[in-house]
């Protein structure tokens, strides 16, 4: 999940005291790390694990650029999921999962001075936790087909308190062949 490969990364706070323009690529340093940590927890009840609960955390030292899809410094989700086999549809499933991500107060501030990131940064901030609350259920619909109806809630989109919240819907299809 996270890395500490010598690559060339850069500091937040290098890129917020340097003259000029705000941004990243100018604080390039050679051999710069990025450690954390993650810790997966999953715990099956019944129907071969098909029913269970999950939780997950993630941190890391929130002082360099984020080269990950999920641009956070500070991670915390935990869900359930419920089999079918209650109502007769042994292959369906049902579900619902909270989470919530934060960054390092150096991510913090680089952002609100305008600075951005690979997802992140409009050039300003009104910083919030992005919360999320995301259900759904899946559909076996014929053998290796499934489909998902997915409904997420996301307060404080981008870890922004001027933006949302966002209510995202989404249908999935999962085929196997």
């Amino acid at each position: 999940m996270f890395s500490s490969t010598p690559r060339r990364r850069r500091r937040y706070s290098d890129a917020l005291f340097a003259a000029g323009v705000l941004d990243l690529a100018t604080v390039r340093r050679k051999g710069a790390t990025k450690y954390g940590f993650g810790v997966n927890w999953e715990q099956p009840f019944a129907e071969g694990g098909d029913t269970g609960l999950f939780a997950r955390l993630g941190w890391n030292d929130g002082k360099t650029e984020s080269a990950n899809f999920a641009e956070c410094d500070r991670f915390a989700s935990v869900g359930v999921q419920v089999s079918g086999v209650r109502w007769r549809r042994p292959v369906d499933r049902i579900g619902v999962g909270l989470a919530q991500s934060d960054v390092s107060a150096k991510h913090r501030d680089y952002l609100a001075a305008g600075g951005s990131g690979l997802a992140l940064g409009d050039g300003g901030l009104r910083y919030g936790s992005e919360r999320i609350m995301e259900t759904y259920y899946s559909y076996q619909s014929g053998r290796g087909t499934a489909v998902a109806l997915d409904y997420q809630w996301v307060g404080s989109p981008g870890l922004n308190s001027d933006r949302g919240p966002a209510s995202i819907i989404a249908l999935r299809l999962h085929t196997e062949f």
